[in-house]
């Protein structure tokens, strides 16, 4: 059985603690021994080998966390991509294939984009893009995008084109 401490920590170790957490699953005690990579606790949890002498143990290496989450404020917003989408399918004539919208959102966000959205993600893609696929659904769900259109191919709705002409727009 191991022994239990109270240990006091500053409101910015706390929130960093809380970033890296997922939620409903992990304690602050969980996230600790992930970013130290101590594995679960245990007397010698996974990728951990004991001291001479002791039960305690001593990290093998640090491990990468399953996913990294952005901390708040390091991402452009989800509604920075959502008139840059509507504009990319219109000037398109009103559908495109994904790869398509994605290469040309890519040029118009360019300069609004942080490094962080430009970091790849455990699935191996590029966090922007992904955040932009997400865009597309919220577009769905607000009835700018049409929801049935063939897989891999993005259209503006009627909607969306007059959402465009509204903001001034053509």
């Amino acid at each position: 059985m191991n022994d239990v401490y109270k240990v006091e920590v500053d409101s910015d170790v706390f929130e960093y603690l809380k970033q890296s957490a997922e939620p409903f699953v992990d304690t602050p005690n969980s996230v600790l021994r992930r970013l130290l990579g101590l594995g679960s606790s245990g007397d010698a949890a996974p990728g951990t080998k004991p001291t001479s002498g002791s039960r305690k143990a001593t990290p093998a290496k640090a491990a990468p966390s399953k996913r990294t989450r952005a901390r708040t404020g390091t991402l452009l917003e989800q509604k920075a991509y959502f008139e840059p989408i509507l504009r990319v399918l219109r000037s398109k004539g009103g559908r495109a294939p994904t790869r398509e919208v994605l290469d040309e959102l890519g040029d118009i966000l360019d300069d609004q984009l942080t490094a962080v959205d430009r970091q790849r993600i455990s699935s191996g893609g590029v966090r922007w893009e992904n955040r932009a696929q997400f865009a597309r659904l919220e577009l769905v769900k607000r009835g700018l995008l049409k929801s049935d259109s063939p897989r891999g191919l993005w259209e503006i709705s009627d909607q969306g084109i007059t959402q465009l002409e509204d903001d001034g727009r053509p």
